[in-house]
């Protein structure tokens, strides 16, 4: 979707203009009225490459129309600055009028949040560096700027934080593209206070001033449409009950957020993707709902479907509440592969984003060990043990141990068929505690804490596939069929065969005679098993009355003798099948 210039627009000096990151090109637009009556008018852009010399890139020649002109200039995103030049054609001879300068196309993101979005409170000393590849449209005054850490005054409105920096210096390294950021988080602040104005996204009012601040800088900014992606990092004053409402905050975290998201979608119509934060354990010594707050912010993700969660635990630097300069470096460090994977096709060896639990279940009806199913590969330490509380006890996790995406912990004893899990509570975590206590992800990412997660049971399928085979059996989906016989695993686990090794495909183990024959299907499947009866192969009767006398299973398999209640035809021609269908 493409922004509609103004009549008048015109850059200005040092302005960045986004790139669409399907062209890689961005667009200068030159807008306004000329007085007198030239032949044509003119728009010439330069360009000066890093470390080169400055060469005309294009010229953009038009007649006045109603004394009006409108350029649309396209330019090349990288590490290539441009100078424009507007001016009249008259008798042959060009006439230069206005020139801009220090024109930049690359890419452009927000920062929102709180403090540790803010990323500049800390003992750090203020630092004025700048690039000329990193720029920002400062907070005070409305106007382009170089970009900054963590400022002296009155240079303060061009910050966007230490990780803002740092990872913006990784993009320019990486990618060779300038970056744009707006950082629009305010420290100690909750999500209901992000909200839209709902009457108006730009009108701040009473209580929206930090949507509509943020909103109109990005006008101000001509990037509405430029904005590429949304770093969230927020979470710390949703721990208590501080909020508007009559129960804790985090109870209408999810809704806040999902209001607010959809009011960026509204303002920001081209933004590709969110990568979210889980905020720190205790943070801020703010409770005492940190545990739910971060359940809810793990949970986000399975919401959208361009979301990437990380988190900040293991990583050094951290100071009880906020970062170290040193300790924002290493968030953006742990940030740019998921920049470099989510917005620029970098395929990573690994995952890169934090472990996030997709489920909890129960590895027998014994309930005496619980699988932990992530969405990626787990590494296993013994040191993490005292972290795990079933059923808000802890010390009921004796071992451990990780294959591929699952972990499995082993209890002391059976826990309560309605038991819960917890990785990490709030009131003993110890902000000193050891990395080492850690569970981490096969990439050296700590997991995403979880709290109150529900113990589930394996589904009969599920068990099935869990159970021995001839060979291995890795591609369980049920639609798959990896032995190449013709039947999916859903029909292999429905009539109890082995779906590892072609040769077991047929469960009848007795041709119909005299009315019986004999199938075999998995023990308590949960399916419903129809036999149904026909003489031509092209209809069929479902002979509802048939009965199926199972035998005692053998290695959950059993054998099911079937005696049909259906007369035999007179011609001597039956032919049967067995259907199994999931239980209404």
């Amino acid at each position: 979707m493409e922004r509609t210039p103004g009549a008048t627009e015109k850059p200005v000096n040092g302005q960045f203009f986004a790139s669409n990151p399907f062209a890689n090109l961005g667009t200068i637009y030159y807008n306004g009225s000329q007085s007198g009556s030239p032949d044509t008018v003119y728009l010439k852009v330069y360009k000066t490459p890093s470390g080169g010399s400055e060469t005309l890139d294009t010229t953009h020649r038009q007649p006045l129309v109603g004394g009006a002109y409108a350029f649309s200039a396209p330019i090349a995103a990288g590490l290539i600055t441009y100078r424009v030049v507007y001016g009249t054609t008259t008798g042959g001879a060009d006439n230069d009028v206005a020139t801009v300068t220090d024109l930049v196309c690359g890419d452009a993101y927000i920062i929102e949040g709180q403090s540790n979005a803010v990323a500049t409170d800390n003992s750090a000393p203020r630092d004025d560096s700048t690039s000329p590849w990193i720029r920002t449209y400062a907070s005070a005054g409305g106007t382009w700027s170089y970009a900054r850490s963590k400022a002296n005054d009155p240079l303060w409105g061009t910050n966007i934080g230490f990780w803002g920096m740092d990872l913006a210096q990784q993009i320019v390294a990486n990618h060779q593209l300038p970056v744009c950021i707006i950082n629009g988080a305010v420290g100690g602040t909750r999500v209901d206070e992000h909200q839209a104005n709902p009457a108006d996204h730009t009108m701040a009012g009473a209580t929206y001033s930090i949507y509509a601040n943020l909103l109109n800088r990005v006008i101000a900014a001509k990037l509405t449409h430029g904005i590429r992606g949304i770093f969230w990092h927020q979470g710390e004053s949703d721990c208590s009950n501080f909020g508007p409402i009559l129960d804790y905050d985090h109870t209408a975290y999810e809704q806040n957020f999902l209001n607010m998201s959809n009011a960026w979608k509204q303002d920001y119509p081209n933004f590709q993707r969110y990568i979210i934060y889980q905020v720190m354990p205790k943070p801020c010594s703010i409770g005492p709902k940190g545990d739910q707050l971060r359940e809810v912010q793990r949970n986000l993700p399975f919401l959208f479907s361009k979301m990437s969660i990380l988190n900040t635990l293991g990583i050094a630097g951290y100071e009880g509440c906020h970062f170290s300069a040193a300790g924002y470096a290493n968030i953006a460090n742990r940030m740019a592969p998921v920049v470099s994977r989510d917005f620029y096709g970098v395929v990573p060896g690994a995952a890169v984003t934090a472990p996030n639990l997709k489920r909890a279940y129960f590895t027998s009806a014994a309930r005496t060990a619980i699988a932990l199913e992530f969405d990626q590969a787990m590494s296993w330490s013994s040191f993490s043990l005292p972290n795990y509380y079933v059923e808000k006890v802890a010390g009921k996790v004796t071992s451990g141990s990780a294959s591929g995406n699952i972990v499995t912990l082993q209890l002391s004893s059976a826990a309560a068929a309605n038991a819960t899990l917890d990785y990490l509570q709030d009131n003993t975590w110890n902000a000193g505690e050891s990395v080492s206590s850690l569970l981490y992800g096969a990439n050296a990412i700590p997991a995403l804490t979880f709290a109150d997660v529900p113990i589930g049971t394996l589904s009969p399928y599920e068990t099935w596939a869990n159970g021995t085979f001839a060979n291995p059996f890795t591609d369980t989906a049920a639609t798959s069929d990896p032995d190449f016989d013709g039947q999916s695993n859903q029909q292999e686990f429905a009539f109890g065969l082995d779906p590892t090794t072609g040769s077991s495909v047929n469960p009848i183990t007795q041709q119909l005679a005299g009315g019986v024959f004999k199938y075999t299907r998995t023990k308590d499947s949960g399916l419903i098993y129809k036999v149904y009866y026909s003489t031509n192969l092209s209809s069929w009767t479902w002979d509802e009355f048939a009965t199926q006398a199972p035998a005692a299973a053998v290695l959950g398999v059993e054998t099911v003798t079937v005696t049909l209640a259906a007369a035999a035809p007179l011609d001597g021609k039956l032919f049967v099948r067995v259907e199994a269908a999931p239980a209404p």
